[in-house]
């Protein structure tokens, strides 16, 4: 998530707190290998221990294809931003191994991902993030926030506003007709 400073807690420094720099990692990378995990938990307790290449592994929280790559030290990849908006995110990548679209962006419900025009499922990564499996060559991957919830209270708008509309014509209509009697 681009996080370049971090914050320790120190007693012996003298206002407590230590900030030390860190190198930050790309928000979009191509990750050639993969480990399982059951859950969330042990995503972050691995994480933690610190003994995994978050450069060049992930951990994936849901099912995910038997065959992982062989994690090759010197395959390359490019994962290359076309556009951005707050809800959709189009990019190119190149890679000449199967592996992994990281975006280290919040994993949350209601995003969607397609890549050349296909869905793809998107798995919880890394405890935080989120990530697309990927096969050798070029690919256009979009990523859209989709949420069931956004059509749902659109569809329920929608039909509130007809209903309004249908009683304030019915009330009108019965207005003129009273006022034709009298």
């Amino acid at each position: 998530m681009s996080v370049n400073v971090v914050e320790n807690v120190e007693d012996e420094h003298r206002l407590g707190i230590l900030f030390k720099e860190t190198a930050a990692s790309p928000r979009f990378r191509w990750v050639p290998c993969w480990q399982p995990v059951r859950n969330a938990e042990e995503a972050l307790s691995r994480i933690i221990q610190g003994n995994i290449n978050l450069d060049r592994e992930v951990l994936l929280e849901s099912h995910h294809p038997n065959d992982h790559s062989t994690c090759q030290p010197e395959v390359e990849a490019e994962a290359t931003l076309l556009d951005e908006n707050p809800n959709r995110i189009r990019l190119n990548v190149t890679a000449d191994e199967p592996g992994y679209l990281l975006v280290a962006d919040v994993w949350y419900p209601g995003w969607k991902a397609w890549v050349d025009g296909s869905p793809s499922e998107i798995i919880r990564a890394n405890y935080l993030f989120r990530a697309i499996n990927l096969a050798p060559g070029s690919h256009e991957v979009i990523f859209a926030y989709r949420p069931f919830w956004f059509y749902a209270g659109a569809l329920v708008s929608l039909a509130s506003w007809t209903i309004f509309g249908l009683l304030l014509v019915q009330n009108y209509c019965i207005s003129r007709k009273t006022a034709e009697i009298v």
